[in-house]
């Protein structure tokens, strides 16, 4: 029977792969909100898979720096998505409000860029360096959960970390609910958008979507923290931290044991975002550029294993070939036991009448015959070779000529023949 680890596993990996051949379509598109948006919940996708394989019935600490990694990507993850999402809307909120239609200049294009980096970038680095404040332990490790953060329940915690994510989802319902009433306003400009403009009603889709599973939980996130556990005043940095290199371990029947909230966020934190990804890709993984990218990425790879197949199929035939052929040992062969012709094949040819045809491109190069000449050997003597293999000439089989002149000379014509 399949348990509820291993099917997270299954799922949390096809998440990964369905953000993965989004990411290339729209990384062509340039893309930054959409490309930043694909790529945090493909590593958290990612990072979810790993976890509940490595941690599947196990609490050990396999790989201390995987669990350094894995705990602060979950919680830069979380306001990651939301960042990124942030800056979607807000491109949406500068094309409906005519700014992005008329030409920007050079300086205004690289400030919005590095507007739209600092959200999907600078924000996330920015929340975990604040987490470290609140870091009590390095991290945990959850049977079948796998790396976790520990992060301790105090007062300056709210406003300086639990509070951001319920700000930006306000912020992005902000946005949204302009961006959403300035369409309506418009009537027929709104409906000619939507019938020309897939992508922007996509997008427009897709954040009302995740805002709508953001926004209630950053609100639950701070209330349950709040009431279900104590909040303690700040105790300071040497407190807060005097423990932070241990490592906590908790098997999965204490961590199941405890309250419903508490497991409940657990495992909503992590199916979250295979979540994310399944809403992803049914918005963007269905379009006519995406059909033409599955296309040229089946083609790639059955080029790729076509090629693979040929070259497994020549070294067989490579490994093969020499049971088909008669190995001589090269030292067993003398001079004297070589074949007459190939003895002097160089002088021969030079005296042969017929080489100006030999030299004749269309039949070939008299080198070339000559190495195929001088390559046949014969068992039998000792040679410089360690081994050699027979290899037919064309002039070691000369076809039969009837010389007619010699003919003539041994036998005189009939004097009474007419």
């Amino acid at each position: 029977m399949v348990s509820t680890n291993q099917f997270f596993s299954g799922f949390a990996f096809t998440g990964f792969v369905l953000a993965s051949v989004l990411l290339p379509l729209h990384v062509k598109a340039k893309n930054i909100g959409t490309c930043a948006l694909i790529i945090w919940i493909g590593l958290l996708c990612l990072n979810g898979f790993v976890n509940s394989i490595v941690w599947d019935h196990s609490v050990t600490d396999w790989a201390p720096v995987w669990c350094d990694i894995s705990s602060h990507l979950m919680i830069g993850g979380g306001i990651g998505v939301q960042s990124a999402c942030l800056c979607i809307t807000r491109h949406l909120y500068l094309v409906t409000r005519n700014i992005t239609t008329n030409r920007l200049s050079q300086v205004t294009h690289w400030r919005a860029t590095a507007c739209d980096y600092f959200f999907v970038i600078g924000v996330p680095v920015l929340y975990i360096v604040l987490s470290y404040i609140f870091q009590v332990r390095r991290f945990m490790i959850y049977e079948e959960i796998g790396c976790y953060f520990a992060l301790y329940n105090t007062q300056p915690m709210y406003p300086l970390l639990l509070i951001w994510p319920f700000i930006v989802s306000l912020i992005l319902i902000v946005y949204l609910g302009v961006t959403i009433r300035t369409l309506t306003q418009r009537g027929a400009g709104f409906k000619k958008l939507i019938q020309h403009d897939e992508q922007f009603f996509r997008l427009l889709a897709l954040a009302v979507v995740i805002v709508t599973c953001t926004f209630p939980y950053s609100l639950w996130a701070i209330v349950a923290n709040a009431t279900e556990n104590p909040v303690s005043p700040w105790p300071g940095w040497d407190i807060v931290h005097a423990n932070i290199s241990h490592v906590v371990k908790v098997p999965a029947a204490e961590w199941q044991a405890q309250i419903p909230a508490y497991v409940t966020s657990i495992q909503f934190t992590r199916w979250t975002y295979v979540v994310y990804a399944i809403i992803v890709f049914s918005f963007f993984g269905f379009t006519t550029e995406a059909r033409q990218s599955y296309r040229a990425m089946a083609g790639f790879l059955t080029r790729c294993f076509g090629t693979l197949a040929i070259f497994k199929g020549r070294k067989m035939r490579q490994k093969r070939s020499p049971a088909h052929r008669m190995p001589v040992n090269a030292s067993q062969i003398s001079d004297h036991q070589l074949c007459p012709h190939t003895a002097s094949a160089v002088d021969s040819l030079q005296r042969d009448s017929c080489l100006i045809e030999l030299s004749d491109p269309s039949m070939g190069s008299v080198l070339d015959l000559v190495r195929d000449t001088e390559a046949t050997r014969y068992p039998g003597s000792d040679g410089d070779a360690q081994h050699a293999y027979f290899a037919t000439s064309v002039l070691e089989h000369p076809a039969p000529v009837l010389d007619i002149v010699s003919v003539l000379r041994c036998h005189s014509p009939d004097s009474n023949l007419v």
